[in-house]
C-alpha cells in the first residue's frame, strides 16, 4: 500500500555480470514504474534505469470459493429488523400499560 520511492530490494550480479530479483507488487495498479540503481563498481560507473511494467491480464485466482447464498437474507434483513423493533416498542407499551393499569388501581382502594 505504499506509494512513492521505496525500496524492494537487493541483487548482486553473478560471474557473467547479471543479477536477477524476484519482485511481487503489492499494489493494486495496471502499471507501475521501477527505478534500477546499481553502484560503481570498479571500472564501471554508477548507473540508474527505469522500467515500467504493465500487468497483461489479472492474476488467475488460486482457489474460487462456492457462494453462500446470503441473497434470501439480505432481502429479509429489513422486514425482520422492523419486526424486531416493533416487537421491542409493543413490549415497552405493555409493560407501561401494566404500570400505569396497576398505579391506578391503587388510586381507587
Amino acid at each position: 500500500g505504499t506509494r512513492g520511492k521505496m525500496e524492494i530490494g537487493v541483487a548482486r550480479t553473478d560471474a557473467n555480470g547479471v543479477a536477477f530479483l524476484d519482485y511481487r507488487p503489492t499494489l493494486d495498479v495496471a502499471k507501475q514504474t521501477i527505478l534500477v540503481e546499481s553502484e560503481a563498481s570498479g571500472i564501471y560507473a554508477e548507473t540508474a534505469q527505469t522500467i515500467e511494467i504493465q500487468e497483461s491480464a489479472p492474476p488467475a485466482s488460486s482457489y474460487n470459493a462456492a457462494g453462500i447464498g446470503l441473497d434470501d437474507i439480505r432481502r429479509a434483513a429489513p422486514f425482520a429488523l422492523v419486526g424486531v423493533v416493533i416487537a421491542v416498542w409493543a413490549t415497552y407499551a405493555f409493560v407501561l400499560a401494566q404500570v400505569l393499569g396497576i398505579f391506578l388501581f391503587r388510586e381507587r382502594r
